[in-house]
């Protein structure tokens, strides 16, 4: 078969490798389309700390089911469309006996540790799949992995109808956790430097949008908020002094959401932690989002096909990343279609 293969940052090729061999509780997925992800572009410009070379990364992906273990215990069947969760917890440590598997000590990710979706054909768990409702298409399913981060988020908020949240950073995973809270009848502020972003968020539903490149966004906030600040703030942009600044945006009482990733230190005022008794969550990956967020837009309650803006051909793929690399605020999620 042939796979998008990373060797290097920045040196990628399309080559013939083997045909991955699927297990007796493993399914082997022929893959339709594929969302090049933030962190895909961090394995392809080096910059990604958990990056191994040699490597067929991907995770985002919808496909359908090639062939299945004889006397496989599933109600899945061969030809089904599914999308497929990303995680292998070790189901041994302190977070996974506490129901957090997202958060495993050993945790091993399909398409980072392991072979994934950039290729013709993969090799997925079967208890990880999930069928896709018969109402979606193709380009519906394959932001359906960005779209449980975001569930995720929202998830780990606990905010009720009426609130106010503020999300900072409009990118993919920004763009999904305003789409969720959307559904959930929040108002939502969200903030960012691209106007192209910022637009995608109002057709999001979006109430109100800060472009923090020409507007104060402290002052912005207390001035939509009555003076209040956020009652949950969203982190979505990965820069550490926007993590910071979190502090200051969000309510007294109110909750902080961090979902970006920075390698940097994030300084807080540690008198804010008991003046605000603000509340800060952390979110990584999901935990049983897949069928929640299939269900949200089974029933047509969310905008995902906003998130879609370019579809790439697989024999373009390598020109593919540099497109991306070079055009991350002007573009929503862009998938690769391979065997379409």
């Amino acid at each position: 078969m042939k796979a998008i293969v990373f060797h290097a940052p920045r040196k990628v090729s399309i080559e013939e490798v083997p045909m991955p061999v699927y297990g007796k509780d493993e399914a082997l997925i022929k893959v339709i389309q594929v969302g090049i992800c933030g962190g895909d572009v961090h394995f392809y410009d080096g910059s990604q700390p958990y990056a191994n070379y040699p490597q067929i990364y991907g995770h985002e992906m919808v496909g359908t089911i090639e062939a299945l273990p004889e006397g496989a215990d599933t109600e899945l069947k061969t030809g089904d469309l599914v999308v497929t969760e990303i995680l292998s917890p070790c189901g041994r440590c302190y977070p996974c006996r506490h129901g957090k598997p997202n958060c495993c000590a050993n945790l091993k990710v399909i398409g980072a540790h392991s072979q994934g979706a950039f290729a013709e054909y993969a090799v997925y768990p079967i208890r990880n799949l999930h069928k896709v409702p018969d109402n979606l298409d193709i380009d519906s399913a394959v932001v359906t992995e960005p779209y449980t981060i975001g569930y995720h988020c929202v998830q780990r908020s606990e905010i009720g109808e009426g609130e106010t949240a503020l999300v900072l950073g409009a990118g993919a995973i920004g763009l999904t956790i305003v789409d969720i809270l959307k559904s959930r009848g929040i108002r939502v502020i969200a903030a960012d430097l691209s106007e192209f972003r910022l637009n995608k968020a109002k057709v999001m539903g979006a109430d109100e949008v800060i472009d923090s490149g020409r507007e104060d966004l402290l002052s912005r906030t207390l001035e939509l908020t009555q003076g209040e600040g956020a009652g949950v703030v969203f982190e979505a942009t990965g820069v550490s002094t926007i993590m910071g600044q979190t502090q200051d945006l969000v309510a007294a009482g109110g909750m902080i959401v961090i979902v970006g990733l920075t390698t940097k230190e994030v300084t807080f005022n540690g008198l804010n932690f008991t003046k605000k008794e603000m509340t800060i969550h952390g979110s990584r990956n999901s935990v049983g989002a897949f069928g929640p967020v299939l269900k949200l837009m089974s029933e047509g309650r969310l905008h995902e096909k906003e998130l879609l803006t370019k579809k790439i051909a697989f024999e373009d793929a390598v020109e593919g990343f540099r497109y991306v690399t070079d055009h991350l605020t002007s573009e929503g999620k862009v998938v690769i279609e391979v065997n379409v």
